[in-house]
């Protein structure tokens, strides 16, 4: 990737190749240079390799994530050997780079000759002017996202994966206006379906208080008629009893000494006792209901 964006500015890579030599299951090489070197696997099944340099050794596990090992600063004429370790030993296949740092500085001068001048940014906007010799591919540092939006003179543009991870997009010649806003991909429908899910709940709370009222009302209802019929039939089974005892003529005496101012008998203990029992027999079938 770093050769590519070298390739891309039209300056010398930054990574220069080194050759090595295979030595049996080993590869080896010998430095000709003093400076920065790194190692990349091009095996994709080595996932662990031993590095051997004159005055250590150093493993590198889990290879499979295709990451370059870093060898550090090594010295013109030192031997470095590379051995695959892993359970099924296949052949190391290593590729060492040279780091060129004055490949580097021509590279930070071709960039900033044809760099992008930033006015302002915000979190989620940039605001920026660029000018250019010709039609030309604007390479930018921001991770390529398809919720970037990018517009140049107040018109959309296309944005374009640059090196598979980089944002970029194509301007005409001359000096143009470019702005950048990013809106997260999905924030909007998971919003939309966020809303419609509060939406839901409140429906489904409203339609359980309204149901639960209704409920109240109608079990209240059925407790009334049931408290006036039982009520009535209590009535109906005083008058009978009190019917009966006085078309008795041996509870005459007793029913004339207990009259009231009015006439009538009063109640009895007993049929104030039953009346106690009914009662009570009723307010136990209104707790079970």
């Amino acid at each position: 990737m770093q050769n590519d964006l070298c390739r891309l500015f039209d300056s010398d890579p930054v990574l220069i190749p080194v050759e090595t030599q295979k030595n049996g299951n080993q590869e080896s090489l010998t430095l000709d240079e003093d400076g920065l070197y790194f190692a990349f696997a091009t095996n994709a099944k080595a996932n662990k390799i031993k590095v051997s340099f004159e005055d250590r050794d150093k493993t590198y596990d889990n290879l499979k994530r295709r990451y370059m090992m870093e060898l550090g600063h090594r010295t013109a004429g030192e031997t470095i050997n590379f051995t695959e370790i892993s359970d099924d030993k296949p052949e190391p296949s290593v590729v060492v780079y040279r780091f060129d740092f004055d490949a580097l500085k021509e590279l930070r001068q071709a960039m900033l000759k044809h760099g992008m001048q930033i006015d302002s940014y915000t979190d989620n906007t940039i605001n920026a002017e660029v000018e250019a010799d010709g039609p030309s591919l604007l390479f930018t540092s921001i991770p390529y996202d398809k919720g970037w939006k990018v517009y140049v003179d107040r018109k959309p543009v296309k944005t374009e994966k640059a090196m598979d991870a980089f944002l970029a997009f194509r301007v005409p010649s001359g000096k143009h206006y470019i702005h950048f806003r990013y809106f997260p991909e999905g924030l909007k429908l998971g919003a939309m379906i966020s809303a419609l899910s509060l939406l839901a709940l409140w429906l489904l709370c409203r339609y359980e208080n309204a149901y639960e009222k209704r409920y109240r009302k109608r079990l209240t209802r059925r407790y009334e008629a049931l408290y006036r019929e039982l009520s009535e039939a209590a009535e109906r089974m005083h008058a009978e009893s009190l019917m009966t005892m006085l078309q008795d003529p041996s509870a005459e005496p007793r029913l004339r000494a207990s009259a009231g101012t009015d006439g009538f008998p009063e109640t009895q203990p007993a049929a104030a006792a039953r009346r106690r029992k009914f009662r009570l027999s009723l307010f136990r079938g209104c707790l079970s209901l």
